[in-house]
């Protein structure tokens, strides 16, 4: 996988964290993917996650606000903006190539 598309998916999954955070699920902790299993996202306390795409992983921080979640992952020079949509799934910027990614627990 090359460089760009796993901090494509990495910047996808922060924000998708970020999102659901924002749209009022209970808990932004837990783990997020797409409707294949290819991009995962998982979220923990203290503002730590892990960006997972086709079985490679990468450790990431986010923030968040009500309607948003920022993630920054290693190697990224600035973070990926998530939308958190209504239904607590994270709708990733339009410029990358991760797909919605819904809360699996």
């Amino acid at each position: 996988m090359s460089k760009a598309m796993f901090r494509d998916v990495t910047w996808a999954g922060g924000l998708f964290c970020l999102c659901c955070v924002l749209a009022g699920c209970s808990s932004v902790t837990g783990t997020y993917a797409d409707a294949t299993g290819t991009f995962g996202l998982d979220v923990q306390s203290g503002g730590k996650a892990t960006l997972r795409f086709m079985g490679e992983s990468a450790p990431c921080t986010y923030t968040s606000t009500s309607k948003t979640i920022t993630l920054t992952c290693a190697g990224q020079p600035a973070g990926e903006t998530f939308t958190i949509n209504s239904d607590g799934s994270l709708a990733p910027p339009p410029d990358t190539l991760i797909p919605v990614l819904k809360k699996t627990n």
